[in-house]
């Protein structure tokens, strides 16, 4: 699976003036925040991100690697990349290894227009050894998202939901495939992690829906057979972060929020599929049935 050149930028440029793409706020986990994971490889998601917008648009990043959707609402101390976010020259805004806050850190932020939301997946790999607390911890996601999105909706209308890439299944680092195996039923570790996540993401398909938001569908976009996507099983490798990048770059650029003068379209899934260039989109609606489908 190749990765594709970045779109020019007359194909990209904003479709709507009363949403320009001014100052975009990343927040979540190290699906945005590699940079710990691609040191002498290449860009991390942030570095990707700000090389395609350009100069213009501002990349302020609050995620932080290893966040779980408590830590996004109660803080926790962003240990695991601090040190390589200081060397990238992309710090934390702290002035030592403290606790962050990053939504209520990013109420100070002025001028956010776009913000990217990716978190949930360190809700679940913190259990692989013990699936048997995943009926309390999904309780738990489910309740935080929400009110993460809440926070983020307070800041901007224009949020971009990010669905999580599923772990490399060539890769073994967290044994992901191997835990989600112990989980009731006859079927592979792929095909439970499959039906979990159908599960999983329907309640934020619906605030997509009730919000117009753009579902930025990397759980469809990765090939979990192409190793060089990943790095340990469960991060995006330089090749990985500039497939999230360009999607990213794209949504942003294109989607119609539901927050601009115009009314804005409704939530729509944003994909790259396996051995594809271009970037498809398919309406977020109550018919449709959202499936991870095997090659």
């Amino acid at each position: 699976m190749g990765q594709s050149a970045p779109k020019p930028e007359n194909e990209t440029k904003n479709t709507n003036d009363d949403q320009k793409l001014a100052h975009v706020l990343l927040l979540g986990d190290s699906t945005i925040d590699n940079v710990a994971w691609v040191k002498g490889e290449g860009k991390s998601v942030c570095a990707h991100l700000r090389s395609m917008l350009g100069e213009d648009v501002k990349v302020t990043n609050y995620a932080a690697d290893g966040f779980n959707t408590h830590h996004m609402l109660h803080g926790a101390m962003p240990s695991i990349s601090w040190s390589a976010r200081i060397a990238e020259k992309d710090p934390f805004p702290l002035t030592h290894c403290d606790t962050f806050y990053p939504l209520k850190q990013a109420q100070g932020l002025q001028g956010v227009t776009h913000i990217v939301l990716s978190v949930g997946g360190n809700d679940i790999r913190e259990i692989l050894g013990n699936m048997q607390l995943l009926s309390t911890r999904l309780e738990g996601f489910w309740k935080n998202y929400p009110a993460i999105l809440d926070q983020c909706l307070k800041m901007t209308p224009r949020v971009c939901i990010m669905l999580q890439y599923r772990p490399c299944r060539k890769q073994r680092t967290y044994r992901v495939y191997e835990a989600m195996s112990t989980l009731p039923g006859p079927q592979t570790g792929v095909e439970k992690l499959n039906g979990l996540m159908e599960k999983v993401y329907q309640p934020i398909f619906a605030l997509a829906r009730k919000h117009h938001l753009p579902l930025v569908d990397l759980t469809r976009s990765f090939d979990i057979d192409d190793a060089s996507l990943y790095r340990s099983q469960i991060e995006p490798s330089a090749k990985g972060g500039a497939r999230i990048a360009e999607i990213l770059v794209h949504v942003l650029r294109t989607h119609s929020f539901g927050g601009g003068k115009s009314g804005g379209g409704g939530a729509m899934f944003y994909v790259k599929r396996k051995g594809s260039n271009s970037i498809e989109s398919e309406p977020c609606d109550e018919k449709g049935s959202w499936k991870i489908a095997e090659d």
